[in-house]
Formats: structure tokens, C-alpha cells, sequence
């Protein structure tokens, strides 16, 4: 089989060493997930409680191998399940290169069965109860080990059990913020002995450390207390234990300053170091060491430049700071983000966000080497490899988004690398996996330290690969010598005279060359000398080369009349990395596999290893075409179309016995998202386009409403065949009554058979080639006054016949009303059930996928759909086969894309040609910009 090659290398492998220790140890940013918790795939979103399911996580503690998840928050999301879950099975996680597949799941990283459940008497239950049993609307927890603390909020108290709890509903055995477990108060001023809203716990060095966020303070008691309602030591952020704290915010007039904080809702500490989420001045403050008097400063601020800031996204110069040659601020501190461009009065325009800012922080966590920091207004997670020492120092790595700039809602908020406001984070050091609440998701995602094999975008539909933003401009009107015809790309134009021997179509090639000769930074121009008409193809792919502006113009006068496209380039709807379930997918990457090697589909279904490389999807083996160095073909799994996104990853085995792990990617999943196979080059490029049929055909569609009475009548040569539709009757079975109708007579000059698409019927001549052609076809619909049902014909006869199976080229031309056929994947799931992944289909053609085919559109004429199936032989194949449109004109290069709901795919060509016209003669302007792609058709395809 041949295989689909790369279209271009990215360096940068992830390796985990068969120790299993990374010889990275660092994060990449926008790295997916590689397991979760609380829900049967990463988008799944469950509403309820048991012992795997979440509500609502909020706050984490890992300690001796057992995770601790509060399943509660005070952010509002639901179901708040007022519990705190134990999992004891975090040792059977499996690492980066252990086989994560679980027999019968189609989610082999989704793990995690609490066994015990504390504030509730089962794993069921969600009451929220004031008891040393019960809990309302706990946020966080911490353990050493030995003690187990969780802050439980809106009861305004933390609750202790002094060993470790392992049974469901047990009770704690002591309580702080109240004087006993019946109570549940607040006090104005606050006391060494009250809390409002607790939302943090932690424990260190045979302390307690509570953030009572209400109180705007944080308490820390010397030793664990033994004993209800015991007094906190020390306070941070408040003078001393009783400075009053105004419980209004609105009335709240406070600034910022190294020893305050607004709202603090965790606390933590590395041993030596406090770091706390001071959630509403928009910053993490740190203490270099942990503090042991009443109102001790902060040394560092994180999210802002100094102490005394609490900006959200404090990315911008504010207006009465004068600035340095830089264009930083020359006061007291400098402007977290540089600043993008410069705007046209000269000022300088900052970034709404980056890597150094942040927005209602929840979290912060350090292994003493390492920080990480939740940073829940901008939906990430923030990582420090090594540990600041100045306020507003910006992150190595960033997870949850692909960038120091984004934060897109838009770009599938609940995929396997994004969070929806993080709250918590928790450390496993042995494994080395960062745990992180996602707390609307419902769920919590685990995180390990790796380099990204497979960069971001790197799995990518097999056949539409990479689509590029095109325009066009279409030269018609006549020619005057001196006139002047101009382009404008993005501002910058380009101006054309006109010479008197010239023809529009030499114009347009005389535009293109003035295009490609500057170079513009932006397009490259080919001409479509047939139809006068410069294409613009973006030199960037995807939305990087969408939205350059796009202008024509003329000379005073001038007999010449450019027509643009549209006002800017466009790219179509179509995302070639996100991918549909049962569609090849093309993988991109450097040293991938040791070597290369192609799977053998005779034998039915496809290996799901090659090359030593093994390809991991939700932790489901996918089944692989091709394996190599670079490129890596491969089917995205049939039964993921309960997803939305998925977390993948390669493992590979290599020749010296060594076993090696890329950090995991994630993939968006869609119902459908076609892509056509076409050859190398950019777009548009020639597609692989085959005439279908060495016989005449007509195509007739079925289309309106089911209404008894109604006679639908197809008439050949003469000779009408009718149906009356009855009650009960559907396009189906009206399409296969006509069917029957033709070919139980039998009709002497056709043969009738159904389509699969939009209820058409395909009449082919008996006789051969062109004997068949002219066989007269006419319908009508009587019966009703008012018919509900109609009936198209195509052709008024049928025409068209050519070489069956022959590929369309310049040579061999399609023609406006014949019926030809291309191959897609990405259409989405088959109507045919039971087809497993990997398999070699053996079927017919008559299991068309789910969500059909809505149209094909070639040129500016809608062709008619006549089926869609699977193509025998092949894995993930389909055969698209249509009627072009008989109003389609003579063009080299008719641009082609068939659409699935919202869903385009990628644009091909191949010629048209009206009988009688010249000979088609496509012409190309300038070199290909873009990367080198070496394309061949799938198995199953024919030559």
C-alpha cells in the first residue's frame, strides 16, 4: 500500500526512558492531559455522584499514594456534591509507557473508583449537614500522611481526623473555626478562634495552615490542634487575631500592599516557603520563608510587577506612567507583557494577557523545585521550573491553552488539554503527574512532564492535510491600451498596464508575475488562463493566512473590469486537525519510528503496530496504516463519536530495546469533517477525480414531501412509469417503488438503480458508449391538485458516457452533466453497525455514512449526489460519486468541495469541458510556497 508522506518535519521529540524517568522533566505548553478522573472520556461532562463519577472537584491533596478530591466548590458549577473522595488506586494508573488499555473500554485513561467517600454515609448521596459527619460545600483538603484537614466553607470550619479515614460517613474527630460540630458562625470582627469561609488547608512541618478567605487573612496554628475551637498563633495579612475585616466588599477600601490580601482561598507551602492565591488582588504572593509573627509582608507577587498592584491581566502601560526607550514604564515597576505592535498614532498596543499575568489565581504548588499556579480567570495552569525570585516573573510553560496570549472559550473548552477555571493542584512525585480540578469540566486531569513529538496540529485529516485562505480576482471587460488594472493584498498594491496586444487572460498572468516578482509576504498568485481569473493562495496556512485584505481597482476609464472574490481571503469552514471518528489521519512529527513499514491489508485488519510504534488515543490502540521516522497514518477510532476531544500519544519501541513516550496531544473530534484526496501542492490542488461510467446516464431526484395520492411518473423514450404513493410510505421506499417499476417491465433501453444520497435514481443505458446517449427521460408529478412530492431529471437525455474508472485529466476531461466520482475520509460513521476499528471493509456500497453528503458544489454549480460508501478493500475510504452540474462551463480547473452540515472540506480541482470548446490549457504563475507533499491514493482506489 502506498502511503501518504510528510509534508514537513518538526524537531523536538518527547522521550520517557524505559526506567521510566523523563529524560525531560519539564512541561510543554498546550501538552494535553494523559488521564482522567470522574468521567468516562474527557468530554463527557456527567451530571451526579458515585464512586467514579464527579460533580464539581475543587480541592486536591496527594500524599502515600491516595488521592483526595473535594467533590464541592463555591464557584457556582453543579452538581456541588458537599464530600470529600479518597482513591487509593492511584498505583494502578499506568505511566507514559505502560499499556494503558482496559479490556472492553473505549477510554483506557480514564481511571479512578474512590473507596471511601467522607461527608456523605455513601457514594450516592449529596446532603449538605452540620455534623462532625457531614460537610457543606467543603473546597479544600490536605494530609501529611498521618492527619487529614478539610476546609469545609460554608459551615466556617475546618475539620480534622487524626488518622486517616477509611471508612464511608467518618466522622471527624476534631473541629477549628467553631467550638463544636453543632455550630456554625461567623464573627464581626473576626477572633483567633473564627473563620468565615474558609477555602484552603495545608499541613507542613506539624502545622496547620488554614486561608480564611472570608476574613481576608490566613491563620496559622503552631501544632495540629487536638482539641475543639483552638486558637490560630499567627495571622498573615491582617495586623493581628482581631483587626476588624469589612464584610462588604463593596464598602471595602483597602489597597494592595505586601502584608494584605482580598480574598484568599488557598495557602500552601514547600517546607520553607508559604505561597498564597490572593485571589481578589489577582496575584500569588510568596514569603521566602514561612512567616512566625502577626502581619509579616510578602517578599514576591506573582501576576503583577510589584506589591502594591492587583490589576486583573496587568498587561498594559497605564496612562499617567511615562515610558523608557523600551517602552516600559520608567516608574517603579515595569509592564508585565511587551508590548505587540505600534498603533498608527504611535502608541504602543499590548496583549490582553501573557505568560506573567494573571486573573483570580486559585492555586499555587511547589515540590520545592517547581512551582505551578492555577491561574482560574484565564483558564491554565502555570509552570515554573525553576522558582521565582522577582514579582511578575513570567512562566516556562503554560497548560490548558497553546499560548501565552489565548484564552478562546471557543476552541473546545472541555478538550483533553483545556480547563474551564482550574481550582486545585496536587503533586505526585514518585509518578510524577500534576493533578489539576477542573472544576465546570467535572472532572480532574493528570498531567506528566514532557516535550511534544507530535507538535501541536500535527494530527491532521490524511487526505485535506492542511487547507490555506484563497481569494480570487476574475479580469474580464476590454482591452485599452495604458489602462491600469491593481490588486491590493493587504494594503500593499499591485498595478498592472495594459499593452494593446493584450488579452484578459495575459493581464491576469501579467498581474500574477508583478505578485510573485515582489515577493509579496503574504499570497502567492497562480492564473486559471481559461477563465482570466488570479488565484491567491496564503503562504500560511489555516486562520494565519485568513482575513488579508483584498481590493481591486482601475484606471480612470479603463475598458478592464477586475471582480474580487470577496473582500479579504477566505478560508473554508473545514479544520483538517479536527478529525472524525472511522478517518485517516495523518501524524507529523521527527523521529517518530526507527523505521518504516506499511501494514498488509490482506489480512483483514490493521496492526496496531508498526515499526515498533504504537499510537494511543484516550488510551485506545489505533490502528496504523503506515509507520516512519516522520509520518505516521493511522485510523482515528470508529467509536469515539461520544467525544469531543481526545488525548493522544506514541510510544515506540526502538531497535536498541529502549521504549520511549511523547507527551500527549490533544485531538478535536467531530461528528464529520470531510476531506478530499488530491495531489501534492497547494491549494487548491488536482484532485483525484474518476469518470464513473462507460455507459449513458441520467440521474432523476426525489425530493418534497410524502403525500398519499401523489403519482409520481418517469418517462423513457416514450414509455411512463408510475407509482401511487399510500399512507405509510417514505422517500425510500417511493425512490425503490419507481426503481422496480422501470425494471420489472423490463425497459428495453435503461436500467434503474437507487441511490444512496438524497433519494436519486440512476438510469443506465443498456447500450453501449455513445449508442446509449439520447435516450429521452421526462417526469412529472399528477394526482393531487397540489403535489407534495417532486421529480428532477438531470438531463433532458442521457448523455456523458466515457472510459469507466478512468482518471479525469486535461486529456480526458469531464463533461458538464456526467457522472463521476472522487474519494474522501472524514465523512464520519457508517450506517452499517459492528464495524470494528481497523477493519478492511468487505462490504457493497450501500452504507453510506450517517450524516450524508449535504452537497458538492464545482465551480459555482451544485453537481447532485448520487451515493456514498465505503470503498471495498480500503479502511476509512469513502467513494463520493456525483453528477457534475449540466450548466457547468469549460474550465481547467474547476474548484470542487462537498460540505456535511456546517462542515466543508478542503478545495480540489480537476477539468471541465463543454464538447466543441478549445482545448483546455492550464497555465501556473510563480513557484509553490508551500510545504512538499507526496500524496497517493488509498488502497481500494482505482488508477
Amino acid at each position: 500500500m502506498k502511503s501518504y508522506r510528510a509534508l514537513f518535519l518538526v524537531a523536538g521529540f518527547a522521550v520517557v526512558c524505559a526506567s521510566g524517568q523523563t529524560t525531560t522533566s519539564r512541561f510543554s505548553t498546550g501538552q494535553a492531559a494523559r488521564l482522567v478522573l470522574g468521567q468516562t472520556n474527557f468530554t463527557k461532562g456527567d451530571f451526579g455522584a458515585s464512586n467514579t463519577l464527579l460533580g464539581s472537584p475543587s480541592g486536591l491533596a496527594f500524599v502515600n499514594g491516595t488521592l483526595w478530591v473535594v467533590d464541592a466548590n463555591r464557584l457556582s458549577a453543579q452538581p456541588n456534591n458537599h464530600r470529600v473522595l479518597g482513591f487509593t488506586d492511584t498505583a494502578s494508573y499506568p505511566t507514559a509507557l505502560q499499556d494503558p488499555t482496559i479490556e472492553g473500554s473505549f477510554c483506557g485513561v480514564c481511571r479512578g473508583t474512590a473507596s471511601v467517600v467522607l461527608g456523605q454515609p455513601d457514594f450516592t448521596s449529596a446532603v449538605n449537614t452540620l455534623t462532625a459527619r457531614g460537610m457543606r460545600t467543603p473546597n479544600g483538603v490536605a494530609s501529611d500522611g498521618k492527619i487529614l484537614v478539610v476546609a469545609d466553607t460554608d459551615n466556617n470550619r475546618v475539620l480534622i481526623w487524626k488518622t486517616i479515614p477509611t471508612t464511608n460517613g467518618q466522622p471527624a474527630d476534631v473541629v477549628v473555626g467553631q467550638k463544636d460540630f453543632t455550630h456554625g458562625g461567623t464573627s464581626v470582627p473576626p477572633t483567633p478562634t473564627s473563620m468565615r469561609g474558609p477555602e484552603g488547608v495545608w499541613l507542613a512541618n506539624g502545622k496547620l495552615f488554614v486561608a480564611d478567605s472570608q476574613d481576608n487573612r490566613i491563620l496559622i496554628y503552631n501544632q495540629v490542634p487536638t482539641s475543639n475551637g483552638a486558637a490560630a498563633d499567627i495571622v498573615v495579612g491582617q495586623p493581628n487575631l482581631t483587626s476588624f475585616v469589612q464584610p462588604d466588599l463593596t464598602l471595602n477600601t483597602s489597597t494592595p500592599a505586601a502584608n494584605n490580601m482580598q480574598t484568599p482561598v488557598s495557602v500552601t507551602t514547600d517546607g520553607q516557603r508559604m505561597y498564597v492565591a490572593d485571589l481578589g488582588q489577582n496575584r500569588i504572593l510568596i514569603w521566602n520563608t514561612i512567616p512566625t509573627s502577626n502581619g509579616a509582608p510578602a517578599d514576591i507577587a506573582l501576576g503583577q510587577p510589584d506589591l502594591v498592584s492587583a490589576i486583573p491581566n496587568y498587561s498594559f502601560k497605564l496612562a499617567d506612567q511615562t515610558v523608557d526607550a523600551a517602552g516600559y514604564p520608567a516608574t517603579a515597576s515595569r509592564v508585565l507583557c511587551a508590548p505587540q505592535f505600534t498603533d498608527t498614532a504611535g502608541s504602543a498596543v499590548y496583549p490582553i494577557r501573557c505568560g506573567a499575568t494573571l486573573s483570580l489565581p486559585r492555586f499555587a504548588l511547589s515540590d520545592g523545585k517547581r512551582l505551578f499556579v492555577a491561574d482560574g480567570g484565564n483558564d491554565r495552569v502555570l509552570v515554573y521550573e525553576t522558582l521565582p525570585t522577582v514579582s511578575g516573573q513570567a512562566p516556562d510553560s503554560i497548560l490548558g491553552q497553546p499560548d501565552e496570549n489565548t484564552d478562546d472559550a471557543s476552541r473546545n473548552p472541555n478538550g483533553a488539554n483545556a480547563f474551564q477555571t482550574p481550582t486545585s493542584l496536587a503533586w505526585d512525585a514518585v509518578k510524577g503527574n500534576l493533578y489539576v480540578s477542573d472544576t465546570y469540566n467535572r472532572r480532574v486531569e493528570v498531567f506528566s512532564p514532557g516535550a511534544l513529538a507530535i507538535p501541536l496540529g500535527g494530527v491532521r485529516n490524511a487526505a485535506s492535510q492542511q487547507i490555506y485562505a484563497l481569494g480570487s480576482v476574475l479580469i474580464g471587460g476590454g482591452i485599452a491600451a495604458k489602462d491600469t488594472v491593481t490588486i491590493s493584498v493587504a494594503g500593499v498594491a499591485y498595478t498592472y498596464t495594459v499593452l494593446a496586444a493584450d488579452t484578459v487572460a495575459t493581464v491576469a498572468q501579467g498581474l500574477a508575475k508583478l505578485i510573485n516578482a515582489a515577493p509579496d509576504p503574504n499570497v502567492t498568485a497562480t492564473v486559471n488562463t481559461a477563465t482570466a481569473t488570479v488565484i491567491l493562495t496564503a503562504k500560511k496556512p489555516g486562520a494565519q493566512g485568513a482575513g488579508f485584505s483584498l481590493q481591486v481597482a482601475i484606471s480612470n476609464g479603463a475598458q478592464i473590469t477586475p471582480t474580487a472574490s470577496g473582500g479579504a481571503l477566505n478560508i473554508s469552514l473545514q479544520d483538517p486537525t479536527s478529525i472524525a471518528p472511522g478517518a485517516l489521519i495523518s501524524i507529523y512529527g521527527a523521529s517518530l519510528c526507527d523505521s518504516t513499514q506499511a501494514a498488509d491489508l490482506s489480512i483483514g485488519y490493521l496492526p496496531s503496530t508498526l515499526a515498533g510504534c504504537e499510537l494511543f488515543a484516550d488510551g485506545v490502540r489505533v490502528p496504523l496504516l503506515v509507520a516512519s521516522p516522520t509520518q505516521i497514518n493511522a485510523e482515528m477510532s470508529w467509536q469515539f463519536g461520544d467525544r469531543t476531544s481526545v488525548s493522544l500519544y506514541l510510544r515506540t519501541t526502538h531497535t536498541d530495546g529502549s521504549v520511549t513516550a511523547s507527551a500527549p496531544i490533544a485531538v478535536t473530534i467531530t461528528p464529520e469533517n470531510p476531506g478530499i484526496f488530491a495531489e501534492a501542492g497547494n491549494d487548491p490542488r488536482p484532485g483525484y477525480v474518476f469518470h464513473a461510467f462507460g455507459m449513458a446516464v441520467d440521474v432523476i431526484s426525489l425530493n418534497g414531501s410524502i403525500q398519499a395520492g401523489d403519482i409520481p411518473t418517469i418517462t423513457i423514450a416514450g414509455t411512463a412509469y408510475t407509482y401511487t404513493v399510500v399512507a405509510g410510505d417514505t422517500g425510500d421506499t417511493i425512490q425503490q417503488a419507481l426503481v422496480n417499476a422501470i425494471n420489472s417491465a423490463p425497459d428495453p433501453n435503461v436500467i434503474a438503480s437507487p441511490g444512496n444520497e438524497n433519494h436519486t435514481i440512476l438510469l443506465t443505458a443498456i447500450a453501449s458508449a455513445t449508442n446509449g446517449e439520447g435516450i429521452k427521460v421526462a417526469v412529472n408529478v399528477a394526482g393531487n391538485t397540489t403535489p407534495a412530492l417532486s421529480l428532477t431529471a438531470t438531463n433532458a437525455t442521457t448523455c456523458c458516457s466515457s472510459v469507466a474508472d478512468s482518471r479525469v485529466t486535461t486529456d480526458n476531461p469531464a463533461l458538464p452533466g456526467e457522472i463521476v466520482y472522487l474519494y474522501a475520509t472524514g465523512l464520519g460513521v457508517t450506517v452499517q453497525s459492528g464495524l470494528a476499528d481497523g477493519e478492511v471493509f468487505k462490504g457493497t456500497d450501500n452504507f453510506p455514512p450517517i450524516v450524508p453528503v449535504d452537497s458538492i458544489l464545482t465551480g459555482s454549480f451544485a453537481g447532485t449526489l448520487v451515493s456514498t460508501s465505503l470503498v471495498k478493500g480500503s479502511v476509512g475510504v469513502y467513494k463520493v460519486t456525483f453528477q457534475i452540474s449540466p450548466s457547468a462551463t469549460t474550465d481547467p480547473a474547476s474548484q470542487t468541495r462537498i460540505a456535511q452540515q456546517i462542515y466543508v472540506s478542503n478545495v480540489i480541482t480537476f477539468p471541465i469541458q463543454v464538447p466543441g470548446t478549445a482545448v483546455i490549457t492550464p497555465t501556473v504563475i510563480g513557484k509553490s510556497t508551500g510545504a512538499r507533499r507526496r500524496v497517493s491514493l488509498p488502497r481500494g482506489a482505482r488508477n
